[in-house]
């Protein structure tokens, strides 16, 4: 399990990703008044019930990384995933970094987030809490930097894709350039992981509706292989008062968002995941 600090609402809150038991949940209600539960077991999901002011469903792809490398290579795409893997690898002048390129990755970032309106903008001390939690990957290409990605890492358990952003693709010569690369990218990833015993490597979500906008970028995730898994993420607070006024606003919020004809169950959370898919 990792314990994340946040801010939600002006107050100090927790994320708490990957817990295994209810007992984690009840803890982190100790130590701050809100907690969100991330990519739970139904079971853990249940037990928090009682304090969630929010509960939905989340769907994601988990690569088993203990196969080995050849195993993994086997997984991938043919068509498009390894040719794109494969045209990166016979560039000249690219380079792969981890934990080197913090300040690039999040000039990137930050660049990517303009254009794509996905979230309101890093600011530094979110930047300081993601650099204390995550490994920052970036590739290059002479020298310049062109996707980076920021990955928790929970020991040997999981490495979770939380952020993807790449370089502006406006040019075509730079579309391609830019798609092999972030390809690449995320295979070193799978690489670096196996190799140090990380069980499962998580792309950070999916959208299984095939008529959502986002449902392409699910097909990219998916042309690297693994598994679309249902978890959970549940949203508590402590105090019950609270709990009950914010369960009443996103009651509200939906009959809002239906009376205007929005797509019902838009949400911050929702908004957030669109950062890996808005880069592939």
């Amino acid at each position: 399990m990792i314990t994340v600090e946040s801010r939600l609402f002006a107050q100090r809150s927790l994320q708490v990703w990957f817990p295994e038991c209810p007992d984690e949940v009840s803890a982190a209600l100790t130590r701050a008044p809100l907690v969100d539960v991330m990519q739970c077991s139904a079971a853990v999901a249940q037990a928090a019930a009682k304090w969630a002011w929010r509960t939905r469903a989340f769907h994601t792809s988990l690569i088993d990384l203990t196969v080995g490398e050849d195993k993994l290579w086997e997984g991938l795409e043919k068509k498009t995933c390894r040719y794109q893997i494969n045209k990166a690898k016979k560039l000249a002048g690219v380079e792969v970094t981890v934990n080197q390129d913090a300040d690039a990755a999040y000039a990137l970032i930050s660049d990517f987030i303009a254009r794509t309106s996905f979230r309101a903008p890093i600011p530094a001390d979110e930047w300081q809490r993601i650099l204390a939690s995550n490994d920052i990957f970036v590739a290059k290409h002479e020298g310049r930097a062109l996707a980076a990605h920021a990955i928790l890492a929970d020991g040997t358990r999981r490495a979770r894709a939380l952020i993807s952003a790449t370089a502006d693709r406006g040019a075509s010569t730079d579309r391609n350039l830019v798609s092999a690369l972030n390809r690449w990218l995320h295979w070193n990833e799978l690489k670096h992981y196996s190799a140090r015993g990380v069980q499962w490597y998580d792309f950070g979500g999916l959208e299984l509706d095939e008529q959502a906008p986002e449902w392409s970028i699910s097909q990219f995730k998916l042309t690297f292989g693994g598994q679309v898994v249902t978890q959970h993420i549940v949203r508590c607070a402590r105090n019950p008062l609270l709990r009950a006024a914010l369960r009443g606003s996103c009651a509200w919020r939906r009959i809002m968002t239906g009376k205007r004809g929005a797509k019902p169950g838009a949400s911050p959370e929702k908004s957030a995941e669109k950062a890996a898919a808005h880069a592939a």
